[in-house]
This record gives structure tokens, sequence and C-alpha cells, in this order.
């Protein structure tokens, strides 16, 4: 019988560069250990499809494909395993020869595809729906997965603030921000009219504290006549790849599309207790496929919507149970998994969540102290999968990495804008009760804050409502490569590392 000897199939695989055989048809970019690029086996507009050198392995968390290099010329070109291997030898200079007679190839042949198939599915099971209860497995032994990577972590930095209480172009009870392009923010503002000028507005702002246009529903530069109704409550927002502003209305049951430009786009939404229906919906996010995942917070329920606002899915219930919601506000998407992260409001707790309501994670505990929550309003995920909890009843927010181990506590240390100065320079009656403050510490802290967002370069936004500001960190970091990390067991002491 003809056969390729195990060794020739061993030698090929192990000196397969996974990531230069890839790129060869997908453009990947480094981040941390990984490369991520977009899936050539289904269409997508964010990047979730992820190799890792050190693996040699690849995989794709929207449509669970995955293997080593032998699987993705089997995938892309689609051959069968032998010629995939010959394809591979050719290129590595390695010779593919068969041993025994020439009538069994074929054979042998439909043999290693059966193995490479059983391995695909085994592959694709552990990570589609069926594979929950195992990752749920993983995440509760917090049993690490490739795809965060080892940080050395040295806290966060505290760069500058936005905003201000400013007469004209400042901030007004601003509850959420969208992180736009050229690093323009747009910040949600929630404010009863003054003088008959809309505060329900987005203010936009450039992280050098220059400000754009005021963004609310209009038609030909003018006020919308429903204006009102169609923007009274504003709570969350999130920016589409095209740029459409999307705000949660709490009171309106609705959600408002608005350009940058301040056109409106679209608006839709239905108070009811039924699928498709919204009742004091909240958190906001943008998933892979530019679909909207909406918190429903007063149906307990989280909904996903075309931009059009058709219904596709939901899941939710109320109680208090780790799988059930209470009043839950916030919502973010993993970037390194597609799970989801709700802040569950009442049950003061985040809970992490498939896409079809499979609960496998609960972050933090009920409480005041270090590493617990009191009414957590907005969940933040970073490009290394750490988690930022605004933990708005304890004015802070808490830092934990992917596994929920608690890491960090930000209380604010907010400083003066320019404009701000500018402001009590000429302002002389507010400068002498200035001059008078006692305590200036209390003018640092964050007062109420709302959202969080993060940035690709490790920024953080912090909206602090009560100061009408966003304070803004910088994530400080570097990554360990597998031999700068000795792995002794060590029960690790803040006060001692």
């Amino acid at each position: 019988m003809a056969r390729i000897p195990e060794e020739t199939i061993d030698r090929i695989r192990d000196t397969a560069d996974i990531v230069d055989v890839v790129s060869h048809h997908v453009d990947l970019k480094k981040r941390g250990r990984n490369f991520f690029g977009l899936c050539p086996f289904h269409n997508e507009k964010t990047p979730s499809f992820s190799v890792a050198p050190d693996k040699g392995i690849y995989h794709c968390f929207g449509c669970g494909n995955g293997g080593n290099a032998i699987n993705f010329i089997m995938e892309y070109e689609k051959i069968n395993f032998v010629e995939a291997l010959q394809q591979l030898g050719r290129q590595l200079g390695i010779p593919v020869e068969f041993t025994g007679s020439d009538d069994s190839k074929e054979f042998f042949s439909s043999l290693y595809e059966i193995h490479q198939v059983a391995a695909t599915l085994y592959h694709s099971t552990l990570f589609g729906d069926r594979g929950v209860e195992a990752k749920k497995y993983l995440l509760e032994n917090n049993i690490e997965t490739d795809n965060y990577p080892t940080l050395l972590r040295m806290g966060h930095r505290y760069r500058f603030c936005l905003g201000q209480r400013l007469p004209v172009d400042g901030f007004y009870g601003p509850l959420d921000v969208s992180l736009g392009q050229d690093e323009w923010l747009y910040v949600l503002n929630r404010w009863e009219n003054v003088n008959g000028v809309p505060r329900n507005r987005y203010v936009t702002v450039t992280l050098d504290d220059e400000y754009g246009d005021f963004i609310f529903p209009q038609v030909d530069g003018e006020m919308e006549p429903r204006g009102k109704e169609k923007f009274p409550s504003p709570v969350m927002c999130a920016i589409d790849s095209n740029g459409i502003l999307y705000s949660t209305d709490e009171h309106a049951n609705s959600v408002l599309m608005l350009s940058t430009s301040g056109e409106t786009v679209g608006w839709w939404g239905e108070k009811g207790t039924e699928p498709g229906y919204l009742n004091a919906p909240s958190g906001i996010t943008i998933d892979s496929d530019e679909n909207l995942w909406i918190v429903n917070c007063q149906n307990h329920k989280v909904q996903c919507f075309t931009r059009q606002g058709e219904y596709l899915q939901g899941w939710g219930e109320f109680g208090n149970e780790p799988h059930q919601l209470n009043f839950p506000w916030g919502i973010t998407i993993d970037p390194l998994n597609q799970t989801f992260l709700i802040a569950d409001w009442n049950n003061n707790l985040v809970k992490r969540f498939t896409k079809e309501g499979e609960l496998l994670q609960v972050i933090g505990t009920p409480g005041t102290g270090v590493g617990q929550l009191n009414k957590p309003s907005s969940v933040a995920v970073d490009q290394h999968g750490d988690i930022y909890i605004v933990d708005r009843g304890n004015d802070r927010v808490l830092i934990f990495n992917h596994r929920g181990m608690f890491l960090e506590s930000l209380i604010g240390d907010g400083t003066m804008t320019d404009k701000g100065v500018q402001k009590l320079l000429t302002n002389p009656d507010a400068l002498r009760l200035r001059d008078n403050v006692v305590d200036f510490d209390r003018e640092k802290r964050f007062a109420s804050p709302t959202s969080v967002k993060v940035d690709d370069e490790g920024r953080v936004y912090i909206v602090d409502t009560g100061r009408w500001r966003i304070q803004v960190y910088e994530k400080l970091w570097r990554i360990l490569e597998p031999d700068e990390i000795d792995a002794p067991e060590l029960h690790a002491d803040p006060e001692v590392y």
C-alpha cells in the first residue's frame, strides 16, 4: 500500500509558518502575540480571524473555522489533504513521496481526509454553539485561552480632561461618548432646553478639547418639528463604520439615527414587552456584522436588530440568579472571542454571555469594598481582554482581567481644561469663590460617572457626568513573550510586587 511517511507529514506541519501561509491570502495585522484579519471563509467587516504563530493554528470567532496550515490550504483551495500536503511541500522544498504500491494512494488519501475532517469538526464544535458548556468550564476554572496575551501591567496614567461647565460649547449632562474617525469624539448630552436651545444633543470635540458642531435631529439645518419627541431622553450611543450615530431613548422607547453632520437618517422603535419591542432601552453596541445589540432595561432583555430596526434575536429573563438580569444597563462585545458583557445594574454584577444568551462568567460581587460593584452602568473591553466597569454607585471605575480577577480602581484625577481656566479668568466672581475652596481633592474625583470607552491606543474615556466632563487615562503595558515568563506559583501581593 502507498502512503506518505509520517516523518514527511510532521516535517511539513512543523516547518510551515502559519502566518506566512495565511498572509498570502489574508491581510494580517499583529495584535499582541497573535495576528488578526478579515476571515476568508465568511463575509465580515470587523476582523475576527485570528492566527497564533506560537501555536501554529488559526481560528475565526465568527464562523468557527480553524486548524493548522494544512487545514487552511485545504479549506482555502478546496483541495484534499494529500493535495494540500504536496502544495506546501513544494513551497517549503520538502519532497512528498509515497511509499508502498501505487494502487492504494487514493485509499490513504481518503483516510487522511477523514482524520482532517474529524479534527476540523472537533475544533468547530468546541468554538461553536455546542461548545458553550466546554467554554464555560474553561472560564469558570480560570483556564487561560490562546487569544488573551500575557501582560506586564503598569497601571493607568491620567492624561487630561475634556469639557467642563462652559456656557456655550461645553457639555451639558454628558452621559455617553462614541469614538469616531480622526480622533473626533461624539459626546451624548441630556439636559433640559435653555432659552429654547436644545441641550439634548451631541457635542463634537477633539482630543485637544477643540469643539465642532452640535448634532441633534434636524432637516436642512433646522430643528425638526418632532425633534423633541424623537430625542426627549437619550441614554447611550454607538457609531457604525459609515459614521452614523445611534442613540437609545428611554422615554421615546426608540433608536434615533443621525449623521455626523446632523441630518436625521432614521428613527425606529415601539414600546412593548414582546420580542422586537423596546421598554426603556439603554446600552447599545455594534457587532462585526454591523447589527445593533440593545439592552432593554425594563424588559430585562438583550435584543439584536439590523441598523434599520428589523428584529433578529434576543434573550434574557428577570431575576437575581446568575443567568438572570435585573435592570441591565450597559453592554459591550469582547473583540477577542465575540462574547457579550452586560452591566447588570440591580444585581450589582457584570455578566458574560454568548450571543445566544448562555451565561459564561460572572464578574465582581455586590458591595462597596475593593473589587465590589454598586449599580454598574457601563462596561468596556480593551484589545487585551481587560474589562473596565463603571461602578456608578461607588463613583469609580474598576478594572478586571478576562478571568474576572480584580486589577485596579480609578477614582478620578481630573484637572481643569484650558477653556475652564479661561472661563475663570474672565469671571471675577467665580475666581473669588474658587480661591476660598478648602479641599481641591473633591474636584479631581469622579461624581456619578456613567460610561466608559476604550480605543486601540490604550486610551480610556470615562464620562464624568456629575462634573460635566470626560477624564482620559492611558493604559501602561507591555506584552510578555513566553521566554520572559517564569511560572512559579506566586500569591501576588501588590504591596510587594
